[in-house]
């Protein structure tokens, strides 16, 4: 339940920043999708790219959960999902020099250990529970090839499956405008993936909404709009 106390655990193998987040959110009260806002527009007050990014992702997330017709519970804990999607390169930063992984998969194996952290900073606010479970599982693949647990189909929540394609929407959106590409690769790229990375379910209705058929973002329970 919202407001209810939250246990914090221990240090106990958890990193210095994977401990400070949680006791940050455990401090800062931490129970409504405006106040995560507000706590992650601190978190990411020296990355203004970042903090543009989570919102047209969860801009996104929004819109094409709408037209799946989710409800509006559904809505908001995948919005505060898509919002803290990106918590776990907070939690396990890159090094500077560190080598990265090679070829798209290794990478998502990597983004998918960070999400597993995010989830367990998260999982400490009650209200960000569902969240967490959603934003842990973002790295899972349709076809059971994912990461951090292999979940495949029906076994990934469903936030989970729309964020990833949502993520994937707005990375390929900045990748079009960098190189000149036409709009239509957005489509191509996602279809290319459905039934193995994404939900083909959720590609659908992402390319529904990329053809105008929703306008507007839902709101939810903090009665304002991202973007």
């Amino acid at each position: 339940m919202e407001g209810q106390a939250v246990e914090t655990g221990t240090r106990s193998g958890e990193s210095d920043r994977q401990f400070r987040l949680k006791t940050a959110l455990v401090e800062n009260s931490v129970a409504s999708t405006t106040a995560l806002v507000s706590f992650l527009a601190a978190l990411y007050r020296y990355s203004p790219d970042t903090l543009a990014h989570v919102q047209r992702v969860a801009a996104a997330s929004l819109c094409i959960g709408g037209w799946m017709s989710l409800s509006q519970e559904a809505l908001r804990h995948l919005e505060r999902a898509a919002l803290a999607h990106d918590l776990g390169r907070l939690v396990a930063p890159d090094q500077p020099g560190e080598a990265k992984p090679q070829g798209p998969r290794r990478e998502d194996e990597y983004r998918g250990r960070q999400a597993a952290l995010a989830r367990d900073v998260l999982a400490v606010a009650p209200a960000l529970r569902r969240a967490a479970d959603i934003v842990g599982a973002q790295y899972e693949r349709i076809d059971g090839t994912g990461w951090p647990s292999g979940l495949q189909g029906e076994e990934i929540p469903v936030g989970a499956r729309i964020v990833g394609v949502a993520d994937a929407y707005d990375a390929l959106t900045s990748l079009c405008v960098e190189l000149g590409l036409s709009a239509d690769t957005i489509a191509v790229e996602l279809v290319r993936h459905a039934g193995t990375r994404f939900d083909a379910r959720v590609v659908a209705a992402c390319l529904r909404w990329m053809d105008g058929s929703v306008t507007g973002v839902p709101s939810t329970d903090h009665g304002e709009r991202l973007m």
